[in-house]
């Protein structure tokens, strides 16, 4: 049997079949970090860690593997469920389609659309025996590798690092690189480069695209994928063995609970179990469930998966007309394009426009906080994002002031109809609420 290959960092998402003759042919998709952990959990069942669906049903074979994934929300996840694939409307044909042979063209599909698309993704065949040609019309995006043979991971432990570099000069801008997080080097040990990530990432990107996949050193030459060099900044392949991360770490890898959404559970010292969130759980009901007859079934098969009586927060992803009904609506991308976007037709406000300028000055505030306080006052609930400890104070401080009604019509001048985010899933809802042109 070959060696398997030896993988730092790994996130993958796996393709399960059933070799049992009772189960024969069933499959089931699931994340993880140490692929070979995680089948001999799903073999073993529930009492070790394997999901319920496959529990009591095996013996499995891990048939394929997709990992080159950043981390674990990226993964591809529920594929079945994904809406970014709503519109190919895909489902097994009966009788004509095995349930193997359909995983396998959802896959083909996800690859081809984002942000799956984008990443330096391997698709590794662990069973010869499965190994079934990606058809011409659906072949995975030319920079996915696709390859044979076993896998192991060696995931590595949080290092805390000095991240203070006062003197280091980024070659493309000139300024200084101030974190660790931020320096890229060139793959090419030979080569001077030194560069913010974010300066790189400019010289590299496509026109309207978000993530860079290549693209040539400005220094040396050296044709280098951004997937390496993200890994690179996180260590692979610079740290000892002795720094592999405890086999017995968390993966939070099961399909139940990456569908749910929710944190997994923990074991107390009292046997019990609680929810790691334990100040309040909560769940959200998806786009295709919206209909009135599909709200209660949804919620109950998310409490039978969460293995829960309740929870206290619902949340309704992307909701339409429910303003009409009393329920707050929550107000995602609150600053439109007053932040950063990579689109082309951006319009005003800018976080330094002269009328949000005015307002702030006048109640010592920042321009973003002037936009939240209108928020709020318009009756939604804004939800702004943001890693910078100043910054989520300024967020919430916004309820020592009040705009005035001349304030509020001059802000919502601004208005032009243009949406940060599309919402033409709902174009033909009887409360769509934008202009349909």
């Amino acid at each position: 049997m070959a060696e398997p290959e030896l993988i730092e960092d790994f996130f993958g998402v796996y393709l399960l079949y059933n070799i049992n003759p009772k189960y024969k042919g069933r499959t089931y998709i699931g994340y993880t970090r140490d692929p070979n952990r995680r089948l001999m959990q799903h073999n073993r069942g529930t009492w070790a860690g394997g999901a319920h669906r496959t529990s009591n049903k095996g013996p499995w074979k891990m048939v394929m593997i997709v990992h080159g994934f950043p981390n674990n929300i990226s993964a591809l996840r529920n594929p079945a469920k994904t809406t970014r694939l709503q519109h190919l409307n895909l489902k097994r044909v009966p009788r004509k389609e095995t349930e193997f042979r359909f995983q396998l063209r959802v896959l083909s599909q996800m690859l081809r659309v984002g942000p799956w698309c984008r990443l330096p993704l391997l698709i590794r065949w662990l069973e010869k025996d499965f190994f079934e040609e990606f058809p011409p019309e659906r072949e995975p995006p030319s920079h996915m590798k696709i390859c044979h043979g076993p896998v192991k991971s060696r995931n590595l432990k949080k290092v805390k690092k000095n991240t203070d570099l006062p003197h280091t000069e980024c070659l493309i801008c000139s300024g200084y690189i101030t974190s660790a997080e931020s320096k890229l080097t060139c793959l090419n040990s030979d080569c001077e480069l030194i560069s913010h990530i974010t300066c790189l990432a400019k010289l590299f990107l496509e026109p309207s695209e978000f993530v860079p996949l290549e693209g040539l050193c400005p220094f040396c030459g050296t044709n280098l994928k951004w997937g390496d060099l993200i890994r690179k900044i996180k260590g692979c392949s610079e740290v000892p063995r002795g720094d592999a991360m405890s086999q017995d770490d968390d993966e939070g890898d099961d399909e139940d609970a990456a569908s749910a959404g929710l944190a997994p559970l923990k074991e107390l010292n009292d046997g019990n179990k609680m929810p790691m969130l334990a100040l309040g759980t909560h769940n959200m009901l998806w786009n295709d469930k919206h209909s009135h007859e599909d709200v209660v079934p949804a919620l109950r098969e998310a409490l039978q998966r969460l293995k829960m009586d309740y929870v206290d927060l619902y949340l309704i992803h992307f909701p339409i007309g429910e303003k009409k009904q009393g329920i707050v609506v929550m107000a995602h991308s609150p600053f439109g394009f007053m932040v950063y976007r990579e689109t082309l037709d951006s319009p005003p406000p800018k976080a330094n426009d002269p009328v949000l300028t005015k307002i702030a000055n006048k109640y010592g505030k920042t321009t973003f906080q002037v936009v939240l306080r209108y928020l709020f006052e318009r009756g939604t609930a804004p939800v702004p994002k943001s890693a910078d400890k100043q910054r989520q104070a300024e967020n919430i401080n916004i309820f020592d002031f009040k705009l005035t009604e001349e304030e509020i019509a001059d802000i919502s001048k601004f208005n032009k109809n243009v949406r940060v985010i599309s919402g033409i899933y709902w174009l033909d809802h009887p409360f769509y609420p934008f202009d349909k042109d």
